[in-house]
């Protein structure tokens, strides 16, 4: 599969506000951010997340399985007495059975 850390902050001040981004084993991702209309630090976050042709590691009896794929978002902490940064996963999706094409 793959994963790929993202911030925000760095994405919003891009022209257009969108990046594609390399997984660490194979693939990409697409990601557009817009900023709130409230002006608020504080909402609701809401995305889609696709999977196209994920790589099924797991063939199962006779070749026949599939995947059981999620997805987490993290939080960056930063320790400003350390300088030291930290991911913290702040949300955990639900699996998808036997897809290796998801749609949260």
């Amino acid at each position: 599969m793959g994963e790929v850390d993202v911030e925000v902050g760095g994405i919003l001040r891009m022209d257009g506000q969108e990046t594609k981004l390399a997984l660490n084993e194979g693939g990409s991702l697409f990601v557009h951010i817009t900023k709130s209309q409230q002006g608020s630090d504080t909402g609701m976050f809401t995305c889609h997340i696709r999977g196209l042709d994920i790589k099924n590691i797991e063939s199962g009896l006779l070749g026949l399985g599939a995947i059981d794929p999620y997805f987490e978002l993290s939080k960056k902490f930063v320790d400003p007495d350390h300088g030291i940064s930290r991911w913290h996963v702040v949300y955990r999706s639900e699996h998808i059975l036997n897809s290796i094409n998801p749609y949260w």
